[in-house]
């Protein structure tokens, strides 16, 4: 599984882990509707980039959380939702994803190995948070 493997930190670990991201930066990158919002109505697709706590980010910051092995808090994870989120206004092509996805990996697995302090940003007043890593 591709979150254990991220986890441990190895090449070949953060290669598939960055993989993976970088196909599901591809996919919301390529999304049909996705791609007909961004050249019709950019202000909507702007009102999507902003992080909130509803159900469709919270999902996404847990899967993220899985996958990187970081709180669902984390900056970490925060900076990746919003690189995912992006390729819909602004989409890299393959390799600057595949690169990017793997700086991203990388960086997660320093974030585990080196923790800062602060990092796991807390949630706004009257959320609450299901367990998670970390």
């Amino acid at each position: 599984m591709a979150a254990a493997r991220a986890r441990d930190g190895g090449a070949d670990h953060v290669a598939a882990a960055a993989t993976g991201l970088a196909r599901a930066a591809g996919a919301v990158a390529e999304h049909v509707a996705g791609r007909r919002v961004a050249a019709q109505d950019p202000a909507a697709l702007a009102a999507l980039l902003v992080e909130d706590n509803g159900e469709g980010w919270a999902c996404a910051r847990d899967r993220l959380s899985a996958l990187l092995g970081l709180p669902a808090r984390h900056v970490v994870i925060r900076v990746v939702a919003g690189w995912l989120a992006g390729q819909l206004f602004d989409p890299q092509e393959p390799g600057q994803r595949a690169a990017t996805a793997e700086l991203l990996v990388r960086t997660a697995v320093q974030a585990r190995r080196d923790p800062v302090p602060g990092a796991v940003l807390d949630p706004p007043p009257g959320v609450e948070t299901g367990p998670g890593p970390g």
